[in-house]
């Protein structure tokens, strides 16, 4: 259960993302763990919008004081959920996560998606997101 429900909280962020935009907007908390739950391309932190999925765990857990029901463990679940760009975390099921995250967003990617990702840091604000139903 932690690691549907991990994959299903994974790209939560990106709605938090998209509403606060830069992650000097984000209560200090979760950004001290940039440089654990981040990866590195181009020498740089990417894949910001995982800080954001920590940051919606963060705000559910002292904010909200909302848990998952009893036996589903909140942690395992935040793991897959944040580690989901750092698969090696997670062992096995952190690569399954990881393969299923990169599955899912290949097949929503056209051309042009590609080529306005490296247009300017922000650009992906402006993309809509699409309704999984």
């Amino acid at each position: 259960m932690p690691i549907t429900l991990g994959g299903f909280f994974q790209d939560i962020g990106k709605f938090m993302q998209r509403a606060y935009g830069s992650v000097n907007k984000m209560q200090a908390f979760p950004r001290q763990f940039e440089s654990i739950i981040l990866p590195v391309y181009n020498h740089q932190y990417s894949h910001k919008h995982v800080l954001w999925t920590e940051a919606f765990f963060h705000w559910m857990e002292t904010e909200q004081g909302l848990s998952f029901p009893k036996g589903i463990n909140l942690n395992q679940v935040r793991n897959m959920a944040i580690y989901h760009h750092k698969p090696e975390a997670n062992n096995a099921l952190g690569w399954l996560a990881a393969e299923a995250d990169r599955l899912s967003s290949g097949m929503d990617r056209k051309p042009s998606d590609e080529a306005q990702e490296s247009k300017s840091w922000n650009q992906f604000i402006k993309t809509p997101i699409r309704c999984l139903f």
